[in-house]
C-alpha cells in the first residue's frame, strides 16, 4: 500500500510515461531500484514481478475466506 504509481514526462523525450519513482521505490523494496550514472535510480521492473505476485495470492486467499463468510 505504501507504493504509489505515478504519470509522468522524460526529460530528455518529452514521452509520457507511468512507473513508480525510484526515489519512493527504494525504501520499500531496494532490491528493485539501480543506480545509474551522474547518481540517478532507476526501477528494474522486472524484479517487483514476484512481489506483485505474491500480494495477488495473498489478496486472492483473503478474497477466498470473506466470500466462504457470505455464503454461509
Amino acid at each position: 500500500n505504501s507504493l504509489k504509481a505515478v504519470n509522468f514526462t522524460w526529460t530528455k523525450s518529452g514521452q509520457r510515461d507511468f512507473g513508480f519513482l525510484a526515489q519512493d521505490l527504494k525504501k520499500v523494496i531496494p532490491q528493485a531500484v539501480h543506480g545509474a550514472e551522474g547518481g540517478l535510480l532507476g526501477v528494474d521492473y522486472g524484479r517487483l514481478t514476484s512481489v506483485l505476485v505474491k500480494a495477488i495470492q495473498e489478496q486472492s486467499v483473503q478474497i477466498k475466506a470473506l466470500q466462504e463468510k457470505l455464503d454461509k
